[in-house]
């Protein structure tokens, strides 16, 4: 089967070969015209794709131009938050969109040792 591409190149070969040098001439029961007729669907469906690419395109473009302010707009409402007298930084709205607390942070730096690892000799006297 051949691929879109190559169909679409044969098909627009074989009418152009077709009305340049037989025109009057009917090939499997159709004339030309009303061949170009019953291939037009692939070539409006071809048109239409190359439409939606283009839309498609411009959407994407639309919404990262959109998610920016959105962006900007939801840390200020963030920092709106931390900021107000009755949320601040432990507020349960900031908890609620996944930020950690202050109450929820650990206390201290806790590193714990990996049992594979050997320890590190002792610097050599100098």
């Amino acid at each position: 089967m051949r691929s879109p591409n190559e169909l679409e190149q044969s098909l627009k070969d074989l009418l152009a070969a077709w009305e340049r040098l037989a025109p009057a001439d009917s090939f499997a029961g159709l004339t030309h015209a009303e061949f170009k007729a019953a291939v037009q669907a692939s070539f409006s469906a071809r048109t239409r794709l190359q439409e939606l690419r283009l839309d498609f395109h411009q959407w994407l473009l639309q919404r990262e131009l959109a998610d920016m302010v959105s962006s900007e707009k939801y840390q200020q409402v963030v920092l709106g938050i931390r900021c107000h007298p009755g949320q601040g930084n432990n507020s349960s709205v900031l908890r609620a969109v996944g930020y950690v607390t202050e109450l929820e942070r650990a206390s201290g730096l806790g590193r714990t040792e990996d049992p594979e690892t050997p320890p590190l000799p002792p610097p050599a006297a100098t």
